[in-house]
């Protein structure tokens, strides 16, 4: 997206991962503070590292599209709703890409968690119409999932369109 000229604004907790992303994109950031964390930017991308359930939509500014690609399936099922919640105001429901996994939980503890299509309906059919883009097993790529014995670790990806 920042190759095509987008601006990007993310949100991640690890400090480490912010940093990860800013010296593999070779960006030297400013870092400054903001209510939940740190806010780190250079040029059109921007990350807020800290509590997700501190930002406020002012923060973020417009949001035309959202890209989960880890964020949901990395909370226990009982933090998911708030989040999804949080996504809704912060973005004011945006046109989203969701990224899920599916896999038996007894054969391997989350994180990342599956998170089963009548649970991505539960967060998001009253406000996004909901359609399933692909399904794919990725077990072969996912090898802390195949060493431990997982059979199928089924990558979904979701289209959550504002009704």
């Amino acid at each position: 997206l920042l190759e095509a000229g987008y601006r990007v604004v993310g949100a991640e907790l690890s400090e480490i991962a912010v940093g990860q992303l800013f010296e593999a994109l070779k960006l030297v950031p400013d870092i400054s503070s903001w209510e939940g964390g740190q806010y780190w930017q250079s040029g059109r991308l921007a990350i807020f590292q800290g509590d997700i359930f501190r930002l406020k939509a002012d923060d973020l500014g417009p949001v035309d599209l959202v890209y989960d690609r880890a964020a949901l399936v990395a909370l226990p099922p009982s933090m998911r709703g708030t989040y999804a919640a949080q996504i809704l105001a912060l973005t004011h429901a945006a046109p989203q890409l969701l990224i899920t996994f599916e896999y038996d939980p007894a054969e391997k503890a989350g994180p990342p968690f599956p998170v089963l299509p009548e649970e991505v309906a539960g967060h998001y059919a009253d406000s996004h119409a909901i359609a399933e883009l692909s399904r794919k097993d990725v077990l072969e790529s996912s090898l802390n999932f195949k060493e431990a014995g997982v059979s199928r670790f089924i990558e979904v990806a979701w289209q959550l369109m504002p009704r």
